[in-house]
């Protein structure tokens, strides 16, 4: 019911200001406009619920921005659509049009008067605009779904691991809105980086993905060395920790600060870490998915943003599940943020638990601490059946860092709460490990750690410099071999690369991970995308540049000379346009 309330409240929003201007003066026109404002609400309403309960069989999915796309050409629509489409479609239009009607006869026609607000006294005035000023801010937090930190959105109707439940549980005119504003660039399937022809911008994506020769490698056409093997088992438990906000910078091993991350540096030393990883975006709806289905961040718009092409996506939590492992996922706030909820429960996890879930155990201003989400994922771990794939996001290195110590560490002002939420997140890790070392299970486990994006540091690096979006990776556990434990890898990747590495370890097919690669794999490239709004940086061994698009600007191209750059420019203008290609087509 949150959505279908917010909902309600946004179509009521015209409504309520101009009844204000009612309450003090007669104007017969503001009538007519509410009563004309009232029908077309009603049509609109009626016409996307009947339209999307006659396309969900077609489509699969609930109705969203490309039937505006379709409605440039309405000809071919009503073309291919069959008869029992039309006859259900007018079915259920009258059926929502006959339900409107009677409501509106009995309880707004019936009652429609504006005279008697007319020529009252000053005390009732006053009373009267009180309480419609009390009113109106009601109606605004129905709006947004309550007081609550994050507003409403599709995820917070999702409840079921059927997606058809969910795809019914959420209101389809909010649902045709959201992706109609999300979508607004697309709403023409026009590509705003298109850079070069399309064939050209393939072409030059094609060749990056092409095997290379490496000191290690001999490539014979497609014939090359398999990728490292570094585990001892093919089918271990795997757990992901992915760590809320989290720098390159803050590790000692890899970054430059020291003390920050003690806990996270032990186990770099006894793991295998990479130096080189590059968040994809700077938000955790996009990070989530980065990781789990190998997605790009994109400038212009966020692919779980749109319910209609989740469903489709890759996921680790479908993946092992098909391999018959356990699955679960751990957040101790609300997935709600981002509509991360409703990729999770579309990624086939068996069991997804957020704020709620967690009843009685203390929390900050955004949910649960994490000393208190990692005592529960280690409690329910050891009722889990084997073998398992969990993964625990974390939450209080994400502001207001409210987390349940005292500062420790003394830096800048600005950046001095996150050090030491970082800092926190850090020791519960240590505790983490400590009691999980005990623990039946973990001698045939696996732990990835890794971040859901960068964070600005002590160190400062401008906002789109590549610097700002390094971050750590970390594979551990007594599963790994001993000649990689303390090792750092310097290959330049992705944190969309994760999904394929960790399935390759295990000896399981990634290829529907189309644009990401195994970082293991010593014939792939080295590269690496990352965006904000409207610009985008691209990374290889020798150049980067990053590209503000709408000012068609460069900052801080790295090259050895003019024809590299070119080169180098060129080659992440065709990946920026291919990607988001694959967005239009999805």
């Amino acid at each position: 019911m949150h959505l279908d309330i917010a909902t309600s409240s946004l179509f009521l929003a015209l409504p309520g200001v101009l009844s204000g201007v009612l309450l003090f003066k007669k104007r017969a026109f503001l009538g007519s406009i509410l009563r004309f404002y009232i029908v077309l609400s009603a049509v609109i309403i009626s016409l996307v619920s009947s339209l999307e309960t006659v396309l969900y069989y077609e489509w699969g999915t609930k109705l969203h921005y490309k039937v505006f796309i379709h409605m440039a050409n309405p000809g071919e629509a009503f073309r291919t659509a069959e008869v029992k489409h039309y006859l259900l479609f007018l079915t259920f239009l009258a059926f929502h049009f006959l339900g409107v009607s009677i409501f509106y006869k009995k309880l707004i026609k019936r009652n429609w008067k504006i005279d008697h607000l007319l020529g009252i006294g000053r005390a009732q005035i006053i009373t009267r605009s009180a309480i419609y000023l009390s009113i109106l801010t009601i109606l605004a937090i129905l709006m947004r779904g309550g007081i609550q930190p994050i507003p409403v959105n599709q995820s917070d109707c999702y409840y079921s691991k059927l997606r058809i439940l969910n795809a019914a549980a959420t209101n389809p005119t909010w649902n045709l809105f959201h992706s109609a504003i999300e979508n607004r660039y697309n709403l023409g399937s026009h590509n705003p980086y298109a850079y070069m022809e399309r064939s050209e911008a393939e072409s030059i994506v094609n060749q990056i993905y092409m095997p290379v020769a490496t000191d290690t490698t001999m490539i014979d056409s497609l014939q090359y060395r398999a990728p490292f093997q570094v585990l001892t088992t093919n089918k271990p438990n795997v757990i992901i920790i992915i760590l809320e906000s989290w720098s390159a910078d803050l590790s000692e091993v890899i970054g430059e600060l020291k003390r920050i991350t003690p806990n996270f540096d032990k186990l770099a030393r006894e793991g295998l870490i990479f130096r080189n990883m590059y968040a994809t975006g700077n938000t955790s709806d996009q990070g989530i998915p980065a990781i789990l289905s190998g997605t790009h961040a994109l400038p212009i718009a966020n692919v779980i943003g749109e319910p209609s092409k989740v469903h489709g996506l890759p996921s680790l939590g479908e993946a092992f599940d098909s391999l018959g492992y356990a699955t679960s996922f751990y957040y101790g706030g609300q997935l709600s943020y981002g509509n991360i909820k409703g990729y999770v429960y579309n990624s086939k996890f068996e069991r997804i638990l957020e704020q709620d879930d967690f009843f009685g155990l203390p929390s900050g201003r955004l949910g649960i601490h994490d000393e208190y989400l990692f005592e529960r994922h280690l409690e329910d771990l050891n009722k889990e059946s084997q073998p398992f794939f969990s993964v625990v996001y974390t939450l209080s290195s994400h502001p207001p860092y409210d987390m349940p110590i005292n500062k420790i560490i003394e830096f800048s002002v600005i950046e001095n709460m996150y050090l030491n939420a970082v800092h926190y997140t850090d020791s519960c890790l240590g505790v983490y490990f400590e009691r999980a070392k005990g623990e039946a299970w973990y001698e045939n486990t696996l732990f990835l750690l890794i971040s859901d994006h960068s964070h600005n540091t002590p160190i400062y690096s401008e906002t789109i410099n590549p610097g700002r979006f390094r971050m750590p990776m970390l594979l551990f556990g007594n599963v790994l071999k001993s000649e990689y434990r303390g090792q750092v890898i310097d290959k330049i990747a992705s944190q969309i690369d994760v999904a394929p590495t960790l399935l390759g370890l295990l000896n399981v097919s990634h290829d529907a991970y189309l644009r990401s690669k195994n970082i293991l794999d010593p014939a792939t490239g080295q590269f690496a995308f990352y965006t904000w709004y409207n610009g985008f940086g691209w990374i290889r061994p020798n150049g980067s540049f990053a590209y503000i698009h709408d000012q068609d600007t460069y900052h801080e191209v790295i090259a050895v000379d003019s024809a590299h750059q070119q080169a180098l420019i060129k080659e992440g203008k065709a990946y920026m346009q291919v990607i988001y290609q694959d967005f239009l087509d999805y």
